[in-house]
């Protein structure tokens, strides 16, 4: 969670609906990658890695759906730890960032379906993003998908 004004427009700017970081060249963006995989088991204290890119680009949307909230997403960009946040840190900033979203899911009649979801979109990278899911369990979770559609050079 951003510790002041500066760290949220920090966090804000990098995951903004915009493209600041790679102006007048996002029409040049013409590879499409996809990763879908599904039930993957991920052991305690272990880390994943989701994606890894390493060229001039953005992550159009990136999903994480798994069954417990004991989880973290680790973005780094462009050589950076960009963010390191759990499961909860992303719920706590859902309703202030607009490219961010934490929630449990709900059905037609408003239960909780047993799914945590995190979903990202709009992050740019100059160089090179990858994208870890780790697990703060005690024990394994199997996430039922982790997603992630981006577009190169």
């Amino acid at each position: 969670m951003a510790k002041n004004i500066i760290d949220a427009r920090e966090e804000y700017l990098r995951f903004g609906r915009y493209l600041p970081q790679i102006p007048a060249q996002e029409e040049k963006l013409t590879a499409t990658g996809i990763v879908d995989i599904t039930n993957k088991s991920v052991e305690a204290g272990d880390i994943y890695p989701i994606v890894g890119v390493n060229e001039l680009g953005y992550i159009e949307e990136c999903l994480v759906v798994s069954p417990s909230t004991e989880f973290s997403l680790i973005l780094d960009i462009d050589g950076e730890r960009a963010m390191d946040k759990t499961y909860q840190g992303f719920c706590d900033i859902t309703q202030t960032v607009e490219d961010i979203s934490a929630f449990e899911e709900r059905d037609s009649d408003g239960n909780p379906t047993g799914k945590n979801i995190v979903h990202l979109t709009n992050i740019n990278f100059k160089q090179s993003i990858s994208i870890f899911v780790k697990n703060d369990s005690g024990g394994s979770i199997t996430f039922q998908n982790l997603f992630c559609k981006y577009k190169t050079m």
